[in-house]
């Protein structure tokens, strides 16, 4: 009897029971597994929103770096009186006259490629390779067919052999680059040294030296005496002309440099990851000031290409906009036309910016990111300091 009534008392779980249990651990599964999901959700986001604060900081601060040094070894105000460029550029002269003039001299601290209604700008700074470069000033003519001049050693420039030098004549505003083929300390003594040079020889057949057919076609300039002091620069001997520029634009969704002397091989390189938009204006001032009284986008009369001198001395700044965005995909859209409205003020920015974007990623995909927004202006000190006006 006793061992029967204690088998009676002895039972499990019923079905009933169990199934209110599992069901009760799979509730607590699902909102455990909810909870992770929103989490880790939200860490993606804040992840991928500090990528992007992270890429537009560093984009921004590699374009500062190069603007604030814009301009460095073209100091004298005379070099910004350039507004005729004669050059040519010839790799290989002993296989005969094949050369052209180089695309893209400039003696300009900063330049702008304007992207149009849709596009990214691209930002160029200029610079000497040959830093601190004191002139040398022409005594007597130089006269087509060009042979030699003589120069004014009180400014103590040395000059070697094969340096290439720019010829700034700057009541005409012609600067003109050329190949130093040998100097001499007197005449019919050639120096490889120039140490006491008093004449610097111009011979062609040099890489950037053209014939004298060449130099009437193209319309090269005489150097009178009586016509104002022109200045030689020394370029140096380098690949390339001593010209250095690093221009920054956008590519692929990245922030692109490229950068070198011109006339020599030009380095590429991708920087920064998830930038999406560059724009860029002009801080100018009025004629004789260097107080910046307005801003402008290159375009109409401040177009690349198009620039005189007058121009390129009232740039004395440069605003840049740099828009990067998360690599996150969001399932929603998360961002509008009316964010970009609350995010930039100027209008003609703002649309630059969100045409540029929006041709970037169509079909709508754009408004599934979330994007970071920075925005500087930047001084010339190169062209304020000297006082250039």
């Amino acid at each position: 009897m006793s061992t029967r009534a204690n088998l009676s008392r002895q039972h499990g779980f019923s079905l009933i029971e169990a199934m209110v249990g599992i069901t009760v651990g799979l509730i607590a599964v699902l909102i455990i597994s909810q909870t992770f999901i929103s989490f880790e959700t939200q860490k993606q986001t804040t992840t991928a929103g500090g990528d992007a604060q992270e890429n537009g900081l560093m984009a921004l601060s590699m374009i500062e770096e190069h603007v604030r040094s814009a301009g460095a070894g073209l100091a004298d105000p005379e070099l910004h009186k350039c507004a005729n460029y004669f050059s040519y550029y010839d790799p290989d002269p002993g296989s005969g006259p094949g050369g052209a003039p180089l695309p893209d001299l400039s003696t300009a601290p900063l330049r702008i490629v304007d992207g149009g209604a849709a596009g990214s700008d691209t930002v160029i700074t200029g610079s000497s390779a040959f830093i601190g470069s004191v002139p040398a000033i022409m005594e007597g003519d130089f006269l087509k067919p060009y042979t030699r001049f003589a120069i004014d050693r009180t400014a103590n420039v040395s000059f070697s052999n094969n340096d290439r030098v720019l010829l700034v004549q700057p009541d005409k505003k012609n600067c003109m680059l050329m190949q130093v083929t040998v100097c001499e300390a007197e005449p019919d003594n050639d120096s490889a040294t120039c140490a006491a040079v008093k004449e610097l020889v111009y011979k062609p057949g040099a890489p950037y030296n053209p014939d004298a057919a060449y130099q009437t076609l193209h319309g090269w300039p005489d150097f009178h005496a009586m016509e104002g002091k022109t200045r030689i620069y020394k370029m140096g001997r380098a690949a390339g002309v001593g010209m250095a520029t690093t221009s920054y634009s956008v590519a692929g969704g990245q922030l692109r440099a490229q950068s070198g002397q011109l006339g020599a091989a030009i380095t590429t390189e991708d920087l920064v990851r998830n930038v999406v938009s560059l724009q860029a204006r002009y801080g100018i001032a009025n004629p004789d000031s260097e107080n910046v009284n307005g801003w402008v986008d290159a375009t109409g009369e401040w177009v690349f290409g198009t620039l005189d001198a007058t121009h390129i001395r009232r740039i004395k700044a440069l605003e840049v906009l740099v828009v990067t965005r998360s690599e996150r995909r969001e399932p929603a859209e998360v961002t509008s036309d009316a964010w970009f409205a609350a995010q930039i003020g100027d209008a003609g920015m703002r649309d630059a910016v969100a045409n540029s974007i929006k041709a970037a990623f169509p079909d709508g995909e754009w408004a599934h990111y979330r994007y970071k927004i920075y925005t500087n202006v930047i001084a010339l000190r190169n062209v304020l300091w000297p006082d250039i006006k």
